[in-house]
């Protein structure tokens, strides 16, 4: 409907939608057809925090489907467009993204660095389910490091940050990673 009306921007809004749910269905190639799409819609229209928004989605794509030099260049991009157009949330949201893609290459000292930034910009924002997910992400980088009591504390921070956030994805995520602490520290 919005092509036939030759409405672009919404074109591409609706088109970074559909990727968001292609991928997350696991339709991965057919996302990342969908995100380019809109991210060329997004810059044809000179949408730069739209372009920033897809290239953050687009980046997280490839990070889940282990293409992390992808991810990490694609991501790299988000975060300096959405610097320039001074998008403080968006910018946290980014950074905690980086930090992912470093916690799963064991990276854990570059990810608790982007954690720790991801952090102190959603708490500039108010930004506090953001603030809760990077708190359980630093904590795991605290975990990799074997600072098992700084990990221990951050998990519980993180919990109650979901608990008072309705996050109830990440208050399990948060309980069953204090879970395996636990087991390892009882070992």
């Amino acid at each position: 409907a919005f092509r036939e009306a030759g409405n672009r921007i919404s074109e591409g809004i609706a088109l970074g939608n559909l990727a968001l749910a292609l991928g997350e269905t696991g339709c991965s190639d057919q996302a990342e057809d969908t995100y380019k799409q809109a991210l060329s819609i997004h810059r044809e229209s000179g949408n730069r925090r739209m372009e920033a928004v897809v290239l953050g989605n687009l980046g997280n794509l490839y990070e889940a489907t282990a293409r992390r030099e992808l991810a990490e260049q694609t991501l790299a991009s988000a975060l300096a467009i959405h610097r320039e157009l001074g998008n403080r949330r968006l910018e946290g949201i980014v950074l905690g993204s980086q930090g992912n893609i470093y916690l799963g290459e064991d990276q854990f000292e570059q990810a608790e660095h982007a954690y720790l930034q991801a952090i102190a910009i959603c708490r500039e924002v108010g930004n506090r389910r953001s603030e809760g997910i990077a708190l359980g992400n630093l904590a795991s980088a605290y975990r990799g490091r074997s600072q098992l009591e700084r990990a221990e504390q951050t998990y519980q921070q993180a919990l109650e940050m979901h608990r008072e956030t309705g996050n109830r994805r990440g208050e399990g995520v948060a309980l069953a990673n204090l879970a395996l602490l636990f087991d390892e520290t009882s070992r």
